[in-house]
């Protein structure tokens, strides 16, 4: 029988997120069944956690989320810790976001509310990218289509719902169950040493920072993360 692994995507990112990786996983390691989880319609992110609690088998799971999929399921983590065997989340720090972040929410929000929504731009995108991919037509244009797919609603849906974020980091400091944390060296949105400091109280905490890569790491390093993600389950699963 596979090691089921579910999949909870980031802002405005669908399935396509992670069709590289799984390719590179299932090359590394056949043993897997992977499960695409779409983020809730819900309000809050307490609403979206109890969504997912419905939708996620009551027997122990394999979790992983990415960015915002990632705050998600550490909080998910956090309110059902019996129901986890892995937790794995990428480019992610679970706790409240960068004021300069929330800042870009909220202007982005008024932005769109009042003058419509066109689409992510290519500076947009260019934030979330090491430079080294600026260029790399293949990710932007994936980027660019998994945006469009959500549009306008599904922007303004998901920013209001999760940018209001607890910070996660003092219950996940006591949790018992195997975690690994995996980010970029330029992702603007995690601070490594976040990370670094939490898996250092926490023996069952791992963290993995790839070299040359921004935010979106399940597009920029699929293959390096196929193998870490990997060489991780099969040691917890």
């Amino acid at each position: 029988m596979k090691t089921k692994v579910y999949f909870l995507p980031g802002t405005m990112c669908d399935s396509r997120l992670w069709l590289e990786l799984w390719a590179e996983l299932t090359k590394v390691d056949n043993s897997f069944e992977f499960i695409h989880l779409s983020i809730p319609v819900q309000k809050t992110i307490d609403e979206i956690v109890l969504a997912l609690a419905e939708q996620l088998p009551e027997d122990k799971v394999n979790l992983l989320g990415f960015s915002q999929g990632g705050y998600l399921a550490s909080a998910f983590a956090c309110q059902y810790p019996e129901r986890m065997s892995t937790l794995i989340n990428l480019s992610n720090a679970p706790n409240t976001l960068p004021e300069t972040e929330v800042a870009t929410r909220d202007k982005i929000i008024l932005w769109v509310e009042a003058q419509g929504y066109s689409g992510i731009t290519l500076a947009r995108i260019k934030t979330f990218l090491d430079v080294s991919n600026h260029s790399n037509i293949q990710i932007i244009e994936r980027i660019k289509q998994m945006d469009s797919h959500f549009g306008q609603s599904g922007l303004l849906q998901q920013l209001k719902s999760t940018t209001v974020r607890k910070n996660l980091l003092p219950q996940l400091e006591e949790t018992e169950f195997p975690m690994l944390f995996c980010y970029g060296d330029k992702d603007l949105l995690v601070k490594s040493e976040t990370i670094k400091k939490l898996s250092s109280v926490n023996s069952v905490i791992r963290h993995y920072q790839f070299s040359n890569c921004g935010h979106m790491l399940p597009l920029e390093q699929p293959q390096l993360l196929a193998q870490i993600l990997s060489n991780f389950l099969t040691q917890h699963s």
